[in-house]
């Protein structure tokens, strides 16, 4: 079997450790509203420190374990992340280094701009993990068995939510089962 799953805000708490960095690094920076993250200014100052925030972010607790049980149950793990797209850095390097520094297992992985629905269909992918509707969206549509990865689950959501590793692992124990039993 295989599985998808995206880096940021998935993998790693991205979105956290940008509005620390911010705090932290970029003078007078106040978010009063979530759009403030995205001005331009303040988005120039996060492309210039993208390699900075990308590499320190702390991990989704209970992620290591949760790929650790993926490989030992046979999965084939194929990160799919839109790392790289328009902005020009190294993020293979980057994100490679990212995920040998913690141990995280993967057999292959697909980067930049990209249709992540392009990717799992090539890949044969039968669970796909994101924190974005959209990239769910264009999942799904080949079949896939699209998890949302949520910090809240109380919003909306055309897929199954989760905002833990523990309960996708269990999830998706119980789905092949189903498949086995079948």
């Amino acid at each position: 079997m295989k599985i998808g799953i995206d880096i940021d805000d998935t993998i790693t708490q991205t979105y956290q450790t940008t509005l620390k960095y911010l705090k932290e690094y970029y003078p007078g920076f106040h978010i009063e509203k979530e759009e403030n993250i995205y001005d331009k200014k303040t988005f120039e100052f996060l492309v210039n420190h993208i390699e900075d925030i990308q590499s320190s972010a702390e991990l989704k607790p209970g992620v290591k374990e949760a790929m650790d049980t993926l490989k030992e149950m046979g999965f084939e793990i194929i990160i799919i992340t839109a790392r790289g797209g328009e902005l020009d850095y190294d993020h293979a390097r980057i994100t490679e280094h990212y995920l040998k520094k913690h141990k995280l297992p993967y057999d292959k992985i697909y980067y930049g701009d990209i249709n992540k629905g392009d990717a799992a269909l090539k890949e044969n992918i039968d669970f796909f993990i994101d924190d974005r509707i959209y990239n769910l969206d264009d999942v799904s549509v080949h079949g896939v068995d699209s998890l949302h990865f949520v910090d809240d689950l109380s919003i909306y959501s055309p897929y199954k939510k989760f905002d833990n590793w523990k309960d996708i692992i269990k999830y998706i124990k119980s789905k092949v089962v189903e498949k086995w039993e079948k």
